[in-house]
């Protein structure tokens, strides 16, 4: 048998949409702040729970599932994401989760991981999305970090303004940095698709 490479081009598997949601919607979505308490934000893999690890992850979260005060939210957060997936990834996804409503307050941050992880047997996560809550002018520090090129030394860093969207394939090495002057405020989500 003769090996043929399963695609001609290839894909970047990372891009930045600018202004998907409008200053009014982001403040929309601030509305749901009052609907659950924030919690700190754990650190797990597929056999666990997740725990505290502050060493790695220092963070509050809340979860943000699709009901009548949100369901607009993902509605609009699948469109963007079905054009993203033709356009950078081509990746064959099926489900998503809920968000996760992410607060990073001063000398809070997220070191270096992967999303790769799956949380189901029969699914893998392949496409990770940060929406953007905080415009870059409201926190000092806080920066996107991607590694995308394979080289640890050349980080590609990323100060997104409130709507906007990045998405990047969850195996892609990433952090936030500490934040030190304000509040970052994102909603986090993870896209999967069967094992391939």
């Amino acid at each position: 048998m003769f090996k043929i490479d399963k695609f001609k081009r290839q894909f970047p598997k990372f891009c930045h949409v600018e202004q998907v949601f409008s200053k009014e919607e982001v403040k929309r979505i601030y509305d749901l702040e009052d609907l659950e308490k924030f919690r700190r934000g754990m650190v797990g893999s597929n056999n666990s729970e997740g725990e505290v690890k502050l060493e790695s992850r220092d963070s509050e979260i809340m979860w943000v599932n699709p009901n009548h005060e949100s369901g607009w939210i993902f509605d609009r957060f699948a469109q963007v994401l079905a054009n993203v997936n033709y356009d950078f990834f081509n990746s064959n996804i099926n489900h998503m989760g809920p968000f996760q409503y992410t607060l990073y307050r001063e000398n809070q941050y997220y070191n270096w991981h992967v999303d790769s992880d799956s949380m189901y047997a029969d699914l893998t996560r392949k496409i990770s999305a940060t929406i953007m809550l905080s415009d870059a002018s409201d926190y000092v520090g806080g920066e996107f970090e991607l590694i995308a090129n394979g080289n640890v030394e050349q980080p590609i860093m990323l100060r997104p303004n409130a709507g906007d969207i990045i998405f990047f394939a969850s195996h892609m090495p990433h952090r936030v940095r500490a934040v030190t002057q304000g509040v970052r405020k994102s909603l986090v989500n993870w896209i999967y698709g069967p094992w391939d």
